[in-house]
């Protein structure tokens, strides 16, 4: 983070309402590509979206280093991407899927966004962060709680696993 948004996030720790909105904002995108690669639904990924803001909010003064405001934001969206698929893993609804087709299509890049829907979820989760957000492993593993040598370990399969995605892509449309 700069330092900018740093000292922004330590106004929001010490109460200001503003700050929390601003450092918020500036994470929207992010947050958005994470929960809808998890959910797979618009409303589900703005419904998780909206609690993790909610309870980073409501536990804004628990955050001891404003440093790892990013990772810390992250990891309660996911944990609350996670939750969600917990309520309705016994139901599985036609819109949901239908809305979750439409939502890939908010990407500047179709392709891509398509493909890594076929990845397994803790593979795309890693390649999302690492090469769409461009984070740094020390990040990735902030807001995974995983291990740098998992992460370094799902990076690699996920390339692997990419690679026949990508050409078989790329055969469909010649």
């Amino acid at each position: 983070m700069d330092k900018e948004s740093v000292s922004q996030v330590q106004e929001a720790i010490n109460g200001s309402k503003s700050a929390f909105v601003a450092v918020i904002i500036k994470e929207k995108d992010t947050m958005y590509r994470i929960a809808i690669s998890i959910v797979k639904s618009n409303e589900a990924a703005e419904d998780a979206i909206q609690e993790a803001t909610l309870k980073a909010y409501e536990n804004m003064k628990k955050l001891r280093e404003p440093v790892f405001f990013r990772s810390w934001l992250i990891r309660i969206l996911m944990n609350q991407c996670y939750q969600i698929l917990r309520e309705r893993k016994r139901v599985v609804h036609l819109d949901d899927w239908n809305s979750s087709k439409q939502s890939v299509m908010l990407s500047s890049n179709l392709e891509l966004q398509e493909v890594l829907q076929e990845l397994p979820e803790d593979y795309r989760i890693v390649i999302i962060l690492f090469y769409l957000e461009q984070w740094k492993m020390k990040e990735i593993t902030e807001a995974t709680g995983l291990s740098l040598g998992t992460v370094k370990s799902r990076l690699h399969r996920a390339r692997k696993a990419l690679i026949p995605l990508l050409t078989d892509e790329r055969k469909g449309c010649r």
